[in-house]
């Protein structure tokens, strides 16, 4: 009895264990896909900063008077439900003195895009212009009012290649994929916060989107290289 005792009691000790470990290794991957989804941000960043076109230009042009910007690496169609794009990303907030605050973590879904061309995924950047926008993200994250179409054009070309999206007065939407613009319903596309990944990113379980952007709580050394990236050259 005792010996059966003792090996139930280990059995037991060991699934803690396990849970335990298992429970580690979730928060590991999950501040891996934060840490990565950064970086991928910065690319992002980069790619959309080093152009030299007239979209180069719009963009940069916008980004100094930009209260916060959103960056979604790869929004890919299809990635939630069919017909429609989503994808995860960063926001990012502009600080009273001009620089800019560690990201939060968010994730777009619904719209649609690419399908003049069939294409698979591409790379967005909104221009959120306005306080209030910001504000009701954080506070009622919801889908962005208005159907609008993004113009057709080649990036690097003179035909269309100035063209950006104005959704309603507040945000800019800036997206290439394989080298074009493309078709793009941004109507009802929803920005969600991913309170997951601040919290991994981040090692809290209390942080939030407003005390990563608004109140500066949280900052987390690896965001250094994606800050400095939205510098405007």
């Amino acid at each position: 009895m005792a010996k059966y005792l003792r090996a139930s009691r280990f059995a037991v000790l060991a699934a803690l264990v396990g849970i335990w470990i298992a429970g580690c290794a979730s928060g590991v991957d999950s501040r891996t896909e934060a840490e990565t989804l950064v970086t991928r941000a910065r690319w992002t960043v980069e790619h959309f900063q080093t152009r030299q076109d007239d979209a180069n230009v719009l963009f940069r042009q916008g980004l100094k008077t930009a209260h916060a910007i959103a960056v979604f690496p790869t929004v890919t169609k299809g990635a939630f439900f069919v017909g429609a794009a989503g994808g995860q990303g960063v926001i990012l907030a502009r600080r009273p003195d001009g620089s800019w605050s560690d990201p939060a973590f968010a994730r777009l879904t619904g719209g649609s895009f690419g399908l003049q061309f069939g294409g698979q995924s591409a790379q967005v950047v909104l221009l959120i212009r306005s306080p209030q926008a910001l504000d009701a993200l954080l506070t009622h994250p919801g889908a962005i009012g208005g159907e609008v179409q993004m113009t057709l054009g080649n990036w690097g070309s003179s035909l269309g290649a100035a063209t950006t999206t104005n959704i309603g007065a507040d945000i800019t939407a800036f997206a290439q994929a394989q080298g074009v613009f493309f078709g793009m319903s941004l109507g009802g596309a929803v920005i969600d916060r991913l309170d997951s990944l601040n919290a991994a990113y981040y090692g809290s379980q209390t942080v939030s989107a407003r005390s990563i952007l608004k109140e500066g709580k949280y900052v987390n050394p690896g965001s250094e290289p994606l800050v400095a990236a939205l510098a405007v050259r």
